[in-house]
């Protein structure tokens, strides 16, 4: 699956620092690879750093998902074993290469505050070009509010905030 944006290929999605860029849509309909296309574009050919806070799938998911996004394995072939000896090679090939890669991916379950610490720390740590949050529904604060809506836009706010101290997109 191609993602595109605006009818554009995703390596041309273009992205700067200080964005919160928040993509949505209903299940099942590509979200989360295109995250997944978008870290293999920055990471892989850009060699950017890139942090992942997954609130969804977990660490070994979603590298078992960039393995068969990245050496081209249909995703149902790897989760049923019927691999042929050239898809054992790409899947092999694009573990080492992502191995390579500037990534960090995180996977536990953190509220807001955890998660902007997170963020600050990866940037000064690691040199993190961007970070991406799977998904933000899912995120929880430690601050009294009258409804869900509120929560999501003080979360937003959050995020936006971090975003624009730290000069990256989230």
């Amino acid at each position: 699956m191609l993602s595109l944006v605006n009818g554009r290929n995703v390596n041309s999605f273009n992205i700067h620092g200080g964005q919160l860029v928040v993509v949505a849509s209903r299940p099942s309909m590509g979200k989360s690879l295109f995250m997944l296309n978008q870290i293999k574009y920055l990471c892989g050919e850009k060699g950017e750093a890139a942090l992942v806070i997954s609130l969804d799938e977990s660490k070994d998911k979603l590298v078992e998902r960039l393995m068969s996004l990245c050496g081209g394995v249909d995703s149902d072939s790897m989760h049923s074993g019927n691999l042929s000896d050239n898809d054992w090679e790409s899947i092999i090939k694009s573990a080492n290469n992502i191995l390579e890669w500037r990534l960090v991916i995180e996977d536990e379950s953190i509220p807001l505050e955890s998660i902007c610490e997170r963020i600050r720390a990866m940037k000064n740590e690691k040199s993190i070009s961007v970070a991406f949050i799977d998904y933000i529904q899912l995120i929880g604060c430690n601050r009294n509010v009258k409804s869900r809506n509120e929560e999501i836009g003080y979360i937003m706010s959050e995020l936006k905030n971090v975003a624009m101290e730290l000069d990256i997109p989230i």
